[in-house]
């Protein structure tokens, strides 16, 4: 029997963004994402059967966070339908690795072949955008998790089914400049890897235009290319940090960086004795949002550094189980006893949120706005994940208590 659905077009907000990813009252749990996508690829119907929707995630299968956001998704759709009685989501997975040109196939494929109403981009901003071009034509709203740093200009009326899921960069380097201002750092080094697509030189630009109220300036700025297109990563990475024992600054920004850099960067700046007492390393979300899935080795490496993250809940009945949950999925579907199971922040971010009513709560009007609460965190080994949560920021404030 064929299901009687009256459609509608979906209404998109205008502008739908986040300073974090991980407020409980402002950002989405899985489940509760896929209950928004449900209001934006069915709109209004009309049934009194169970409607199965056909939701397509693009994801980066290669990376640790691709197999947890998998993982993860998995589990939220089975919660999903198991509390469900007038809907049924079925999940399909593209993984098409970096080429744009298979990016723009995958959703294409996803669109044609599965037939899904909504796609999750899992991805890069470069590669949601792609998406983002792919669904604005075929009319398919788009989830992004990722942001640009700066909003191209008519964002938009380019897309008009893309809704942004992600970090507001602005908010991350406004903290920044009021660590900066707190304590009186008037030079730094803003150190950012390069997305490939020149992506993410607008969080220096950013950076410096939110440090001229607090009276500090950038000395020198330290551009890597992505680590994936090095040769020879170790040597590329020491000899462009030991370009910096000649610069004056000792305070060192890392605005944006995989994991890999990261841990690449921080492993060579121990050895040219660039980090301990007399210097000091503030890193964002990109870096600090990944502490919690790596060994001690790499910890130690970061040893006092400062990192910018975001507030989000760990309690409550619903992450107890999902947490249970995930490990155990995680942990079987590695099967590698030297990579932990532990789930990062990117995949407990998706999962603070209670269910029911409330997906539908922060949407009202045209855009999406809340209160961003940041966090400084202090790496250490005294905590099991590896960082220390010592002091939280709201926009417009000024940090006041001693987080060092």
């Amino acid at each position: 029997m064929r299901h009687l659905v009256t459609m509608s077009k979906p209404r998109i907000p205008s502008q739908f963004s986040t300073t974090n990813r991980t407020s409980k009252s402002t950002t989405f749990s899985l489940p509760l994402l896929f209950s928004f996508l449900l209001v934006l690829s069915q709109g209004s119907f009309t049934t009194a059967e169970t409607i199965t929707v056909n939701i397509g995630a693009v994801i980066d299968a290669d990376s640790r966070i691709g197999k947890e956001q998998k993982v993860a998704m998995e589990i939220a759709v089975e919660n999903f339908n198991n509390t469900s009685t007038q809907h049924k989501l079925s999940l399909h997975f593209q993984a098409p690795g970096r080429d744009p040109l298979q990016t723009a196939y995958a959703a294409e494929e996803l669109i044609k072949e599965k037939q899904v109403q909504a796609l999750l981009a899992a991805t890069t901003w470069h590669q949601s955008a792609l998406l983002a071009d792919v669904g604005t034509r075929a009319q398919v709203p788009v989830l992004s998790l990722s942001a640009a740093t700066v909003t191209p200009p008519l964002a938009q009326l380019r897309w008009p089914f893309l809704v942004q899921l992600a970090s507001n960069a602005s908010h991350q380097v406004n903290c920044i400049a009021s660590i900066l201002k707190s304590y009186k750092w008037k030079r730094v080094i803003a150190i950012y890897e390069d997305d490939a697509y020149g992506g993410d030189s607008g969080m220096l630009s950013l950076l410096s235009e939110a440090l001229q109220s607090s009276g500090s300036v950038i000395e020198h700025s330290l551009v890597f290319p992505p680590l994936s297109s090095v040769s020879n990563p170790d040597g590329f990475v020491r000899d462009e940090v030991a370009k910096l024992l000649v610069k004056k600054s000792r305070v060192f920004i890392v605005l944006q960086s995989s994991l890999s850099l990261a841990i690449h960067l921080f492993r060579e700046a121990n050895g040219l004795g660039l980090v301990g007492r007399d210097s000091v390393w503030v890193v964002t979300e990109s870096v600090s949002s990944v502490l919690d899935s790596v060994d001690t080795s790499v910890i130690s490496t970061m040893q006092g550094a400062l990192g910018i993250d975001g507030v989000y809940s760990e309690s409550g009945e619903s992450f107890d189980k999902f947490r249970g949950k995930f490990k155990g999925v995680f942990r079987r579907s590695i099967r590698r006893s030297s990579v932990t199971s532990r789930e990062s922040c990117f995949t407990r971010r998706g999962n603070t949120s209670s269910y029911g009513s409330e997906s539908m709560e922060a949407w009202g009007g045209d855009s999406v706005h809340w209160p961003g609460k940041l966090r400084g965190v202090q790496t250490g080994m005294g905590n099991a994940y590896g960082s220390n949560a010592v002091e939280d920021w709201i926009p417009g404030n000024i940090l006041e208590k001693r987080i060092v």
